[in-house]
């Protein structure tokens, strides 16, 4: 079996499996996701391991340097099981940014023992894809980690922006005149006018009901009863003047009450949503 470069698909999955976990690590520090991350990358060793063995096979005599990739594979399997452990410790890992830089310093090793093993074998350098050598670029040079937390710095800085417009925005939206509340005033103002000048109508027909009776007495004599009767009818009339006198002013406060509400809402009705919604 021969082995090409573009055979280490494996190497491919866990690079992407760290990528993703580097760039959104704050955001995939759950159990759910890590384990799932590292699922697919214990797989991913299984075939990486026989990958390396079967590219080692291929050279025909003994290595002059043996490349021992044992103990990287060992450090990938220490990590992939810290990670399907579900620990707290490997939360607090992946949202400090250290379950990536690790699994970054296994894949920067393994990758090198690879280039040395098929350049022995090969006599030639190992040939990257653009995305292989971009992610080994990052890597050398230990900036992904950098690149990555300035990513997410940035994320913050533009959804705590969003959230702000959003709350400015609400508070603006809510708090904006509208003519419902108006409208509903006016319509209980309408009720309260109609059941006052009900209550006023009841209250004349009782006093003239009592100014009828009063005016019976002044044909006839008056005897001593009559006199209370009088005095009592007077005292009820005065009674009811005053309590028609309040209710007439109630039906006119109200009144004057509904037309104010009635220029608010011509008003608003003037105004466009925007000019409504900045107080314009």
């Amino acid at each position: 079996m021969t082995i090409n470069k573009a055979d280490f698909y494996s190497l491919r999955n866990i690079r992407d499996n760290f990528l993703l976990i580097s760039i959104g690590y704050e955001y995939l520090a759950e159990n759910v996701y890590l384990a799932k991350f590292g699922k697919e990358i214990k797989k991913s060793l299984v075939h990486l391991r026989d990958d390396i063995k079967f590219l080692k096979k291929e050279f025909p005599g003994k290595f002059t340097a043996e490349v021992n990739t044992d103990v990287i594979m060992k450090s990938f399997d220490r990590t992939v099981e810290n990670m399907l452990s579900g620990k707290d410790s490997v939360i607090s890992e992946c949202k400090s940014g250290k379950l990536g830089e690790n699994l970054g310093d296994d894949i920067k090793k393994v990758t090198e023992a690879i280039g040395k093993i098929w350049h022995q074998v090969k006599g030639t350098d190992v040939k990257y894809t653009k995305s292989d050598q971009i992610s080994g670029f990052f890597g050398r040079l230990n900036l992904l980690s950098g690149a990555v937390k300035l990513i997410s710095g940035v994320f913050k800085i533009v959804f705590l922006a969003l959230i702000i417009l959003l709350a400015g925005f609400s508070y603006l939206f809510f708090t904006m005149e509208r003519e419902s509340p108006l409208l509903k005033e006016n319509k209980e103002i309408s009720a309260f006018i109609q059941e006052k000048k009900a209550l006023l109508k009841e209250k004349e027909d009782t006093k003239k009901d009592a100014q009828l009776r009063l005016k019976s007495f002044s044909s006839r004599n008056l005897l001593r009863e009559d006199k209370i009767a009088i005095l009592d009818l007077e005292t009820k009339i005065q009674v009811y003047n005053n309590e028609i006198n309040i209710i007439e002013g109630q039906i006119e406060s109200e009144f004057r009450q509904m037309d104010e509400n009635t220029k608010k809402i011509e008003k608003i009705r003037a105004k466009t949503f925007v000019e409504r919604l900045l107080r314009i």
